[in-house]
């Protein structure tokens, strides 16, 4: 739901906190059940990365190694859907909310919570979808940074370089700052164009995978205001 003209940031800021009796316990929930899954998944994953090596012990380029073989690159996607979709649910919550004319607070919430249960299913299934279109994106740069460390710094173990810093080290962690930038400059474009996907889901009843399409078509022309408008904030 695009601000109506005039509307501020601090103005935008100030009905938040009016509605903060549904936002905050949201928020604060939706980490919790996110936590209570991820904390378990990682601890098997640690145990799945010493499993494949066969060793007692990991390095970290042993992790991020793992983290390149299909049964890790698999465990990550499902750690990040997860907490992705707990994200979008929560938003959707909040967005029920905000989008009420007056505050609901804690009584809004059944409500809010029934209309996300009714569209559950797409949520998590655009959740899912964003993942991987991120993804798509992340998955060269990443590539490219993977190359650098390892041309860079793939003779000593991590921490020697964290300590001693040599020529070396400085030009990976520039490198990898330009490869950032560059990535970050990517995603948020991408992400103004689908800005309006998840209302299209969970408002206009759109199929997950219409609604990136439908989302850059109505966002043709505005993407540089609304990326004024982020900024801004």
């Amino acid at each position: 739901m695009e601000q109506p003209a005039g509307v501020t940031a601090r103005e935008s800021y100030r009905e938040a906190w009016r509605r903060r009796a549904t936002v905050l316990p949201v928020f604060i929930g939706v980490r919790l059940l996110s936590t209570a899954v991820i904390a378990p998944l990682t601890g098997a994953l640690a145990l799945l990365a010493v499993e494949v090596s066969g060793r007692s012990a990991l390095t970290d380029q042993d992790i991020l190694r793992f983290f390149l073989t299909p049964a890790g690159f698999l465990a990550g996607l499902g750690a990040a859907a997860v907490l992705l979709a707990g994200s979008v649910v929560g938003m959707a919550v909040m967005t029920l909310d905000l989008r009420a004319s007056s505050p609901q607070g804690l009584r809004g919430l059944p409500t809010a919570f029934g209309h996300v249960a009714a569209r559950l299913p797409a949520l998590l299934s655009y959740a899912l979808r964003l993942v991987l279109r991120v993804l798509a994106f992340v998955a060269p740069f990443g590539l490219l940074g993977w190359f650098g460390f390892t041309a860079l710094l793939g003779e000593y173990d991590i921490n020697y370089y964290l300590a001693e810093q040599p020529p070396e080290f400085i030009a990976a962690v520039a490198a990898g700052g330009v490869l950032g930038a560059i990535l970050a400059g990517v995603l948020l474009w991408r992400l103004m164009t689908w800005a309006l996907s998840l209302h299209l889901v969970l408002f206009a009843d759109a199929a997950p995978r219409e609604a990136f399409a439908a989302s850059a078509a109505r966002m043709k022309g505005r993407r540089r205001r609304l990326l004024r408008r982020v900024l801004g904030w």
